[in-house]
């Protein structure tokens, strides 16, 4: 079974880009798990980057990711692959963020 995951990321911006860059790089990763990114510079638009980067990889699991996000969720691999694994009728999960974070989590 194929157990990579790919972050795909739309970069226009190195400076924000690193930032993100820093927070995949600190995930707590399965020893069974390659992980791939892939940055997609100079494209048209976002959605062409994504496409690009769907292209350029064989990654069965991946994670499209706006270059100014900042996964704070160190198991969030770990908590991906769970949720897949254990859940065969979802093809899909998606999330979202916020600018600020109260302390208690909810926004």
């Amino acid at each position: 079974m194929n157990k990579k995951v790919c972050f795909i990321t739309a970069v226009n911006n190195e400076k924000i880009y690193n930032r993100c860059l820093d927070s995949i790089k600190k995930l707590n990763v399965p020893d069974y798990v390659d992980i791939e990114i892939i940055p997609i510079r100079n494209s048209t638009s976002i959605t062409s980057a994504y496409n690009k980067g769907m292209n350029l990889s064989d990654a069965k699991y991946k994670v499209y990711i706006h270059q100014d996000a900042i996964i704070i969720n160190k198991n969030l691999i770990y908590e991906i692959l769970d949720i897949f694994e254990n859940n065969k009728d979802i093809g899909m999960i998606g999330s979202c963020g916020c600018k600020d974070l109260s302390s208690d989590g909810i926004w």
